[in-house]
């Protein structure tokens, strides 16, 4: 069985109670879990700031990923992707702009309550570890 829980849960009700419900409504379809693996965890930021994003050279990134994409919608530059497909991968993107097209609304809510002025731009900062990542990172905690 393979099962993504949704952002919204997870930023509104936290990822304890989502595995607890997740686990719960499991449980009800199968007799026993015999094994649960978390295929990828996605680390972010959200951040308001005046800085112009576009104006970063390609050259400003340390990395070793291979792959880099600048975004832009029409003519309104959206952010940054490197790494896609790699272990580990980055994104630095205009989070306003992509709420439009995802309706994640709830997110404004949440920016609102720590002090957005719903006028500035809000930018994510996302790093998307796979499966060998997360694993060598947390195997230490579990």
């Amino acid at each position: 069985m393979y099962v993504q829980i949704a952002s919204e849960l997870l930023n509104c009700l936290g990822h304890e109670y989502a595995i607890y419900k997740l686990r719960e409504i499991v449980n009800k379809m199968l007799f026993v879990i015999e094994v649960e693996t978390i295929s990828r965890a996605d680390i972010f930021v959200d951040f308001a700031t005046d800085m112009d994003f576009e104006k970063i050279e390609k050259q400003s990134w340390i990395t070793r990923a291979e792959d880099t994409l600048k975004r832009w919608k029409r003519e309104t530059f959206t952010g940054w992707s490197r790494g896609y497909g790699g272990h580990i991968s980055a994104r630095l993107y205009d989070k306003t702009v992509e709420i439009k097209k995802s309706s994640k609304d709830y997110l404004q809510e949440i920016w609102v309550n720590q002090g957005w002025d719903k006028e500035q731009g809000v930018w994510r900062l996302e790093f998307q570890l796979g499966p060998d990542v997360y694993k060598n990172i947390f195997r230490p905690f579990e």
